[in-house]
Formats: C-alpha cells, structure tokens, sequence
C-alpha cells in the first residue's frame, strides 16, 4: 500500500507560518539568576571536545529555582521535557514560565553532568513548549515541539534549536492541529495531529518545505522512528502500522491489532529490536511491540524508561518508583533498582531517566521538582550520588 501524499490526503491539518506580536508579555516564574564571578570554570574536568564544554559560561554562578506547576496540589516543578544530548554531556531540561492558563515563555536549562553544575541556559521567548529530543547525527541541535498561542499569533510547529548558538536556527510550517507526538531519523521529522489520522513527514534541510502526508487506519496516538528496521511505527487505538521509509512515499507494509484495544499514551523505541517500541497506556499497562507481536510487561508501569548498553530495559513502575531491569523480547525482570529508597532519601516521583555509557553504567535520574541524580548501576542495589538539588530559594 502507497500511503497518500498531501494532494490526496483528506483531513490534512491546514499550514500556517509564525508570526510574532511584542504585545503581550509573559509573567515571570521561578528564579533564573547569572551572577557573575571571575574565576569560576563551570566547563572543569570536562573533555573539551564535549558539548557540555563548549557550551558552558564560565566566571557565572548558576542560580535556578524552578516555576511551579500551579495546575498540581504536590506544587511540583513545570518541566515539559527533557533530553540527554548524545555526547552524554549535557542534560537539557525544559521548563514552562509563565504558569497554567497564561501566556508562556519556556526556559532551557543546561546542567554539566560530567562535573554537576549548572553551565548555562536559554530562554525561547513567547513560544510554549511540549516536548524536546534529540536529532541523530547533530550533536548540538535538538527538536521541539511547539504549542500554538493566539495571544502571539504563532501555530503549532516543530521548532531546531542550535544549543551552541542558543538560537532557534529553523522554524516549519506551522498547523492549525496540536501535535502530538514526533520521531525523526535525522534527516526527516514525522510529526501526529491530535484526533487525526494523518500525519505529516518534514525535511529538517528545509522545514519550509511543502510536507509530505500519510495515512494511518486510525487516528494517530504516537509516531515512533526504528533505526534497525528503518521503518515509522504508528499507534492508534488498538492497533500498530509499520511503514517503510521510502524516497518518493511511505508504504504501508503490515498492521498488528493490539489486545484490549490498547490505547497508547507514552512510547519509547526499542532501537535494537527490529521494530521494537515500549508502549503504555492510562492504566500503567505495558507492551514491548514488534512485528511478530506484543508482549505485556507484568508490572505496571510509569511513563519513564531508557535503554542500556547490554540491550536490557529499564522501565519505570508504579511501585515506590521502582525501576524494572527487562531482558528482551521475553520481558523478564532480571533485577530492580529503588533509587527512592537510596541516601539521600526522595520521595518525588522520577519524570525522566537516561542512560550514560560509563563504567559501570550508570543513569541520570531527573524528578518532578527538578532535582537530578546519578544511579550507578552496580551491586545489588546501585550507587546513588547528588547532581543538582533544588529547594525554596533555589539550587544548593
């Protein structure tokens, strides 16, 4: 089956192109202050040909406190998401500013994980944020995906983000459709509509670029791109479609039903496994997708996970914020790690996890009032270790 292009395709999100108005302005939120202090090296014991050491601002103290999320009674931090870059150097988490229901800025924050200190940031002025990755093959770029805000006349739109030059270097074609999810192979970016069973195929050379469109059976819950398959997964309710990436369109080349008319609401590629995709739904259900079939995972689930360097999973669960070490495909649970339960104590909920390949392997663990900790995964329990605590006046 050749999926259509946009000049077949019906329900088609209408494009629209930003534009910016100065009238409006954005309440400021949580703390970000530079002061500046000669003889601070914020890049030491980082290897110069790091990222992180390239972008950091020496002779400043760091000083963030994150906004609050007003819309949550536990007053967690209003991070949107966040992406370890692929040189393992540098976290980059991104913070909503402005609060719920008002106009909004998003602030990036740069933490150095080789030595633990904050080393810079950026603010994207008057654009409200979801979701960041990162793009293989550029180092220093990453993918946002942006929200539409009337008060700024600006669309929904898939934003690169140069951190080295702290710029937004290309902006495409805005929609007037949120989006929903996004995937890219470095190349390209395939970008889902809420409630729509299109979605769109964007060159990241030339976002401006007409898109190319697709058609999925139904409406598209979660787009996820599959290096060792080189295939586009996408997941509506109850069912997964496998498209082959081709030159001219995208084919359509099997279709798996889901048990439960599943409905997906978090995914997370599974490179090393032929079409492989972690899957979640509202319940905490999990199911390792590939094209031979799904297999639930036992525990249920919290919508956070990485892969390791082994080809293990690590998934987090519903319990304490216990993270599941899962061999694959067979989804056994080979041991856990409880960092909750590790000096110093915590009992926020971990939002995001990511892997570093040290020896012995350990993983950046990022919790919902933006502290960050290392976890070595060694022994029986693991080593936990502090990068960046937060509290009422900022960071300590």
């Amino acid at each position: 089956m050749i999926c259509c292009t946009a000049a077949f395709c019906t329900g088609v999100p209408k494009i629209h192109y930003d534009l910016q108005d100065n009238s409006a302005v954005v309440e400021p939120t949580g703390v970000w202050e530079k002061v500046t202090s000669p003889g601070v090296q914020n890049n030491v014991s980082t290897p110069p040909g790091m990222l992180a050491y390239s972008i950091s601002e020496n002779d400043i103290l760091f000083n963030w406190k994150p906004s609050i999320d007003t819309s949550r009674l536990s007053g967690q931090a209003d991070i949107v998401g966040a992406l370890l870059t692929l040189d393992e150097s540098l976290l980059v988490i991104a913070e909503q500013v402005g609060g719920t229901g008002r106009p909004n800025s998003t602030r990036l924050v740069f933490v150095n994980v080789i030595n633990n200190k904050i080393c810079g940031g950026m603010m994207l002025e008057k654009r409200r944020v979801k979701k960041i990755i990162t793009i293989p093959g550029m180092s220093n770029k990453i993918l946002a995906i942006q929200e539409a805000q009337s008060v700024f006349q600006n669309h929904n739109a898939l934003l690169v983000i140069d951190l080295k030059r702290k710029r937004i270097t290309q902006a495409g074609p805005g929609f007037d459709q949120p989006i929903n999810s996004v995937c890219t192979d470095g190349s390209s970016a395939w970008v889902s509509f809420e409630n729509n069973n299109t979605f769109a195929e964007i060159d990241l050379e030339d976002p401006d670029k007409k898109p190319r469109y697709c058609d999925a059976k139904k409406p598209v819950l979660a787009l996820v791109y599959n290096p060792s398959s080189r295939n586009i997964i996408s997941f509506g309710s109850g069912i997964c479609e496998f498209f082959s990436i081709n030159r001219h369109s995208l084919f359509l080349e099997k279709s798996l039903l889901l048990p439960d008319n599943f409905t997906t609401v978090w995914e997370l590629s599974l490179p090393h496994l032929p079409n492989g995709v972690l899957i979640q739904n509202k319940d905490g259900k999990g199911l390792v997708v590939t094209s031979g079939g799904a297999v639930p995972i036992a525990a249920r689930l919290e919508p956070y996970g990485c892969m390791l360097t082994d080809r293990t999973l690590l998934a987090g669960t519903a319990d304490r914020s216990r993270i599941d070490n899962i061999t694959l495909p067979d989804c056994a649970v080979s041991r856990y790690f409880a960092p909750s339960s590790l000096r110093p104590f915590s009992r926020n909920k971990t939002i995001f996890i990511f892997p570093r390949t040290t020896s012995p392997q350990e993983i950046i663990i990022l919790d919902e009032r933006g502290n960050v900790f290392k976890l070595a995964l060694s022994g029986r329990r693991g080593r936990k270790t502090v990068l960046l605590l937060t509290d009422r006046t900022g960071v300590r």
